[in-house]
């Protein structure tokens, strides 16, 4: 069997927040989200729901889901055990997107990566989770 990359979930301190960074730093889409029973958000980029967004740190496990059971047992910021998560950008417009950053004023840092020279632009969304875009060919 051979897997492919589905979505990843965060569960975000401040839900509408953490929703409008997705949407208006990195362009993904507010979207279709099924009615569960708990507040949430799915973020698309085109037409995949790529970034689920769990609301409500306070929830508990009370059904028994396996969501529930990996709750984030007091953790309240940055990315844990994953180092961070990694978007692809065009190189062509690394200028606007320094420049969109900066619109916003979301600090930044950039890397070059060696013999590859493929720069890479590191931001964090608001509950400290390490976001990178490596600007490719």
């Amino acid at each position: 069997m051979q897997v492919k990359f589905g979505h990843f979930s965060l569960r975000p301190t401040d839900l509408e927040a953490t929703a409008r960074f997705y949407t208006d730093v990195l362009g993904l889409a507010d979207g279709y989200r099924p009615p569960f029973g708990f507040p949430g958000k799915w973020l698309y980029l085109g037409t995949v729901p790529i970034l689920h967004l769990i609301g409500d740190r306070t929830l508990t496990a009370t059904s028994g889901d396996f969501i529930d059971r990996k709750a984030l047992a007091g953790v309240e910021h940055g990315s844990g055990v994953v180092d961070h998560i990694a978007f692809c950008g065009e190189r062509s417009r690394l200028a606007e997107f320094r420049a969109h950053l900066d619109a916003r004023q979301v600090e930044y840092a950039e890397r070059m990566v060696p013999i590859l020279e493929v720069p890479q632009i590191f931001i964090e969304d608001p509950d400290g989770v390490t976001i990178e875009i490596m600007f490719d060919q």
